[in-house]
């Protein structure tokens, strides 16, 4: 595992399971603009006789109320307003008038009408991700708002991709008769990418026992895995099912698809190597 900014957790692996430590919402907020009120202050309400009641003041969200609401009073409140002491309900603005500092409530409300409660989406022990869950964009805001800036997540697999071939050439370089472009490796590169791999394209190793044994041994020591690209089957110059068993072990050689059948896995001290 590795600890990361919650930036670079995207597409990650968590390495743990997590739990909530903090109410979401935190604390009883107005999910509409409108008026924060006791709904007993409504009962008898209506469109042709409203329930007037003065402002007390206003609450918006980021600002709570300074003072309890007073018996017979309503305050004006935004969404997202912490919910003032005394007030049992939100009557959304569209259900009143509003004239001369005071309110003309038309509609009877209900308790708790319009109120976000605490904790109504998240409750501290609650239990939030398991381990092994890929993060997402929402994944990380839930970080966020319990109040995490770093997430334990599994440490990305360090992936070495060798060419092999006297053929091969370099991307972007002159090609040569008999010659073709290392696309390829390039290729695999990008697609260890799209697998949240850390891909490492090392320079192409030409046709040569020694050389290849080598290359195979230096990224045993870096990398949680191998690729190599031809020179596995069983021509002259073919040297990566020598070089294995020279430094490791081959598990399996040849698999049932064409092209492609002298695909070799085993592994260099320890190190799985597949050889495509």
């Amino acid at each position: 595992a590795e600890e990361v900014p919650l930036h670079a957790t995207l597409g990650r692996a968590l390495a743990h399971e997590v739990d909530a430590t903090q109410l979401l919402p935190p604390f009883d907020n107005s999910a509409m603009d409108g008026y924060a009120l006791r709904a007993e202050d409504t009962l008898q309400a209506s469109s042709d006789s409203p329930q007037v009641l003065p402002i007390q003041c206003v609450v918006a969200a980021g600002h709570p109320a300074q003072d309890p609401l007073k018996p017979g009073h309503a305050m004006r409140i935004f969404t997202g307003a912490p919910m003032p002491q005394g007030a049992d309900t939100v009557v959304i603005q569209e259900n009143t008038k509003s004239e001369n500092n005071q309110v003309h409530i038309l509609k009877p409300a209900s308790i708790g009408d319009h109120i976000r409660r605490a904790g109504e989406d998240v409750k501290p022990g609650q239990h939030l991700f398991e381990a092994g869950q890929v993060v997402g964009p929402g994944d990380i805001a839930m970080f966020v708002a319990q109040g995490h800036t770093t997430a334990s997540v599994v440490k990305r697999p360090r992936v070495a991709i060798i060419p092999t071939g006297d053929e091969l050439v370099e991307a972007g370089r002159p090609i040569g008769p008999g010659q073709i472009a290392n696309s390829n490796g390039v290729m695999l590169q990008t697609m260890c990418l799209e697998l949240g791999m850390e891909p490492c394209l090392l320079p192409i190793v030409r046709d040569q026992q020694e050389a290849l044994s080598k290359a195979l041994v230096d990224a045993s020591k870096t990398s949680d895995l191998i690729l190599t690209i031809g020179g596995v089957s069983v021509g002259d110059f073919d040297y990566v099912l020598s070089s294995i068993k020279e430094n490791g072990a081959i598990d399996f050689w040849k698999v049932a698809i064409k092209p492609g059948k002298p695909l070799a896995f085993g592994n260099i001290n320890q190190t799985p190597i597949i050889g495509l």
